[in-house]
């Protein structure tokens, strides 16, 4: 038998092998230039061209101009001036202008000089330009940003923030500007989450610009009234009058809901108010208050002597906020503590719940409801039987 023939396979042929440190090269090289040219094109995408223009000049009070005008619109722009402010002496750096700077310089770790120096102006255009990048995005809880601050300012102006909790905490978002986000958006209509973003923004340009009325405030309020206590208020030129500030302050609380004082500090804002009505230590009679109204730019009604709800009532379905003069003994029953002082005082009676109950500011006391009944006693149990005023816009 012939032997059986044996088929040999065929060696395989490979290619070549690449040279292990020539490829991983060659790749690394590559990736690192993808990875730049994604970081190079976000970033272009990243940067706004700030469309604020600030003033090389120094500026200081006394000085007039379009460079001043610029310096305001910067101002207003990130929160330490308002609107109205400026509009009452565009283009000249008087007393308001001067407090923006301070208070500019005060929350960058500045001499409060209330000049512009190049420190101040290299300050400034910083925070310009952080405000044009955050303006474009959402700002929401745990930022710290210029934007921030600006966002503060406008809460304050409309009612929805203190000036205390803002100088607490300047520019950074916490509990408290986010439940005065969530609240201002429940009061416009808007998705309440807390963050500010370009619907937020646009709503609140509106009713600063007067174009949207401000929304009642909540569970009843006529409107959002903005809470001063008369004894600690932030600003401190209302402190040697102090015990006697429950009028002065109750006029400010109402002056501020309406829109006025806006940027003004609050201790500031109450000494200001018993200036206009030539207030003593003595305190003030319903007369008086209702002057002092007048003098801050309010339409007074009344005033009206006795216990008269019903009339409080008529005041608040149209819209007016109620100063009302009793005593502090009986909203001293509705206070998370009893100083046992008693006597005439004024309160601010700023709408009616679901339950009937009137809803109330205190300058001196967190006593924020009282019943018809205790309503009743606090005008009753006043050494003249008590007396109030309703003020409008």
């Amino acid at each position: 038998m012939s032997s059986p023939t044996i088929r040999r396979k065929s060696p395989i042929a490979f290619e070549p092998p690449i040279a292990p440190s020539l490829a991983r090269t060659e790749r690394t090289a590559a990736l690192q230039k993808a990875a730049d040219a994604f970081v190079a094109t976000s970033a272009k995408k990243a940067v706004v061209a700030s469309p604020y223009t600030l003033s090389a000049k120094e500026l200081s009070r006394g000085d007039s101009g379009d460079a001043v005008r610029l310096l305001q619109d910067d101002l207003v722009a990130l929160g330490y001036m308002t609107q109205a402010g400026m509009n009452t002496g565009p283009g000249i750096f008087g007393p308001r202008t001067q407090a923006g700077v301070k208070d500019f310089q005060r929350e960058h770790g500045l001499p409060q000089t209330g000049i512009t120096d190049h420190a101040t102006r290299a300050a400034m255009r910083k925070a310009l330009d952080e405000l044009a990048q955050f303006d474009a995005h959402t700002i929401k809880r745990g930022m710290k940003n210029a934007s921030v601050r600006a966002w503060q300012a406008k809460l304050v102006e409309a009612g929805y923030l203190s000036q205390a909790a803002v100088d607490a905490h300047p520019g950074v978002f916490g509990g408290k500007t986010e439940a005065a986000t969530k609240q201002f958006q429940e009061d416009h209509g808007l998705h309440v989450s807390g963050a500010c973003g370009s619907a937020t923004r646009a709503k609140m340009k509106k009713v600063l610009a007067g174009e949207v009325a401000n929304a009642p405030g909540k569970d009843g309020q006529v409107r959002p009234v903005p809470y001063i206590n008369q004894l600690t208020s932030d600003g401190g030129a209302d402190d040697w009058n102090a015990q006697s500030n429950c009028g002065p302050t109750s006029v400010a609380m109402i002056a501020k809901a309406f829109g006025k004082f806006a940027g003004w500090r609050d201790g500031d804002t109450v000494e200001e108010v018993r200036r206009l009505g030539g207030v003593g230590a003595d305190g003030a009679g319903a007369d008086t208050v209702a002057a002092m109204g007048r003098a801050a730019g309010l339409t007074s009604y009344g005033p009206v002597w006795g216990a008269q709800l019903d009339w409080i009532r008529s005041q608040l379905a149209q819209g007016h906020l109620v100063a009302a003069n009793g005593n502090r003994g009986v909203t001293l029953e509705n206070a998370s503590f009893n100083d046992g002082v008693t006597g005439g005082h004024w309160i601010v009676v700023t709408g009616i719940d679901k339950n009937g109950n009137f809803l109330v500011n205190d300058p001196s006391t967190d006593c924020h409801s009282l019943t018809p009944e205790q309503l009743q006693r606090y005008f009753n149990s006043h050494e003249y039987g008590g007396a109030a005023v309703a003020f409008s816009s």
